[in-house]
């Protein structure tokens, strides 16, 4: 009998319990005020990013050496950088006119782009990025032709191969040296009739005598942001060169050519910038006839970011 007792209480027992087991696992069920979360938004598409920059600049300069001037400027720089690849297309000049052109000759036919110059150059980057994403190694090709009567030259082409190399490259300072190997095809500007009198407008030169030159080419750049809203760059350029061709009985077994273009900007609006530039050029050979060795611009100008 006491066994069946126990039996019948565990009965009851498990009778009691199981339902409450059961309703304590099963899933509470939803109610009717319920809020069911909405899911996250999806993410914005990326952003295309611009590898284009470009500017475009007009100024007054005022030159002085084998040449004493106010000349009308203008220049622009068209580039691609997708940070492995970088394409840069240059193009600038100066318009001017003789302060004493012959009476047979118009001043506005005779005013000529005496000083100008077009350069395309292509950098290929190497290298693991820095901590500011910025690689410091390259590669570069470039080729210019440029003209400067007043010195002599009348016609100059030029192509440089090298390899360069960031020392310091952030977004407030950059340091960079390069070197290549450099050739050059130069026509000497001569003056068509150097016996004339009156003179002879200086700007209505012929093409004379040409050469060739091989030689190296050493180039440092540095720029500085001072504030956010001003920066100061200097370029320096040192190309070491001979020729095969005959030389003049004053030709030197080496030539030396000597750049240095200082510049300070100031912004005055996020697309518009004023800017003072000194540049410098020696030439240590200066072809035949040419007084002077050196020839000094300083330039105000007013830059417009396009790009």
């Amino acid at each position: 009998m006491p066994s069946n007792t126990r039996v019948l209480m565990g009965a009851i027992i498990a009778a009691v319990v199981a339902p409450s087991l059961a309703a304590a696992q099963a899933p509470p069920a939803p109610t009717p005020d319920a809020v069911v979360p909405a899911p996250p938004p999806a993410p914005p598409p990326p952003k295309e990013i611009d590898y284009w920059k470009a500017n475009a600049q007009a100024g007054v300069l005022w030159l002085s050496g084998n040449s004493n001037s106010l000349a009308i400027s203008a220049g622009g720089v068209l580039a691609r950088d997708d940070k492995l690849n970088v394409l840069t297309l240059t193009a600038r000049g100066s318009y001017m006119s003789s302060a004493n052109p012959p009476a047979d000759d118009s001043p506005l036919a005779k005013a000529a782009a005496a000083n100008w110059l077009a350069a395309i150059r292509y950098d290929r980057l190497l290298g693991d990025p820095n901590p500011e994403g910025l690689r410091l190694t390259n590669l570069f090709v470039e080729a210019r032709v440029s003209q400067d009567k007043f010195a002599g030259i009348w016609l100059r082409p030029e192509a440089t191969v090298g390899a360069g190399r960031y020392f310091v490259r952030s977004i407030v300072q950059t340091f960079r040296g390069e070197l290549g190997f450099n050739y050059q095809h130069e026509w000497s500007a001569v003056d068509p009739a150097p016996t004339a009198m009156p003179a002879t407008n200086p700007i209505d030169f012929d093409a004379g005598r040409e050469k060739n030159y091989y030689g190296a080419r050493l180039g440092l750049l540095y720029e500085n942001k001072i504030t956010p809203y001003a920066s100061f760059s200097e370029i320096v350029e040192l190309i070491v060169s001979g020729t095969t061709d005959t030389p003049l009985p004053t030709d030197a077994a080496l030539r030396a050519l000597f750049t240095n273009v200082a510049s300070l900007s100031s912004n005055i609006t996020t697309r518009v910038t004023i800017k003072l530039q000194d540049t410098l050029k020696v030439n240590s050979q200066p072809a035949a006839g040419v007084s002077k060795q050196w020839d000094n611009t300083l330039e105000v100008a007013l830059a417009v970011t396009l790009l």
